[in-house]
């Protein structure tokens, strides 16, 4: 980047890795943050995946209180290592959905998955992070691997004829929420 940009003005940012590996033995957020250091290499944002709410059918999962609460502190391992690495980094979720499951439907396309969708936005918001990003927006009719035709992650489904329940949460939260102003809040004691 330094060859072709130059280090001016007009430098673009550098953000990565989109890891979803955190806080195991292999540890890819500490080996990139480590290496980025020990290269001297600029980075400006650090990137990750989170799917909080593990496989197997949602319908169960998301009516768990502990486990809603959970969506809040999934993410700790990446914000933790890459605040400690630097404070002006930016934190964002490049990749996220209730859970990986890589079966026919399920439950992202339902009423309940909307539940971890508000905790997960509700979480971002709380840790700061500047891009909370789904995986994917709608379900294509081609796939880029195995299996990936019969997920129903999307806002849309494959004949753009029909939205899912996390589309309505989507937009409420951007006409509520915007660009990142606070939610004006009441409280009484």
């Amino acid at each position: 980047m330094d060859e072709i940009w130059g280090g001016g003005s007009e430098f673009p940012l550098l953000f990565g890795p989109s890891a979803c590996v955190c806080g195991q033995a292999n540890n890819s957020i500490a080996m990139f943050l480590a290496a980025a250091d020990g290269n001297g290499a600029r980075l400006d944002g650090l990137t990750f995946h989170s799917y909080p709410l593990g496989g197997g059918e949602l319908a169960a999962k998301v009516v768990q209180p502990e486990l809603l609460r959970g969506v809040a502190t999934a993410t700790d391992c990446y914000l933790q290592a890459g605040r400690q690495h630097s404070k002006s980094l930016r934190l964002s979720l490049t990749e996220s959905n209730s859970n990986a499951a890589t079966g026919a439907n399920s439950g992202q396309n339902r009423y309940a998955n909307g539940l971890w969708y508000v905790a997960s936005l509700g979480a971002s918001a709380l840790n700061g992070l500047q891009l909370h990003s789904r995986w994917k927006l709608w379900d294509p009719r081609v796939a880029y691997r195995p299996l990936a035709l019969t997920q129903t992650f999307g806002f849309l489904n494959k004949d753009f004829d029909r939205v899912t329940p996390d589309f309505f949460v989507a937009v409420l939260h951007k006409r509520l929420v915007g660009d990142g102003a606070p939610l004006p809040v009441a409280s009484s004691n």
